[in-house]
Formats: structure tokens, sequence, C-alpha cells
């Protein structure tokens, strides 16, 4: 199983200015349906999932923690 986070705000992207920059960041705010990037605790909850009871018969599963990237 895996976790495929989407744009998190970090500071390897924030101090490289990505969400800042004149061209990339409005493009991935506009293809975040939630319109914001992710907050590194945003996935706590599909850790904690897989870590757990509730997550015992999934294997080979990639969730997609993206605030919708993915859906567009």
């Amino acid at each position: 199983n895996a976790i495929a986070p989407g744009y998190i705000e970090t500071p390897l992207t924030v101090g490289q200015g990505l969400f800042e920059h004149p061209v990339l960041g409005p493009w991935i705010r506009g293809r975040i349906p939630m319109n914001r990037p992710g907050q590194p605790e945003d996935l706590v909850g599909a850790a904690v999932f897989f870590c757990g009871r509730a997550s015992d018969y999934i294997t080979g599963q990639t969730l997609f923690v993206d605030g919708g990237f993915e859906a567009g």
C-alpha cells in the first residue's frame, strides 16, 4: 500500500517559491478542487488508516491524498 500525496506545503515547496511562481502557482491551485495546497497534517489520516486494523484486508493500493488534483 502507498500514500500518494499531492502538492503539500513543506519547507521544500515553500522555500522554492513553488506556490508563488507566476505560472506554476495558479496552475497548481486551478487543478486542485479544494483550491489549496495540502498541509503535512492532511496525510495523517491516511497513514493511521494504513497502520490500523481497518486496512487489514487491503493490499497493493495507492491512496491519493491530493485535494482532488488527480480527479482534476
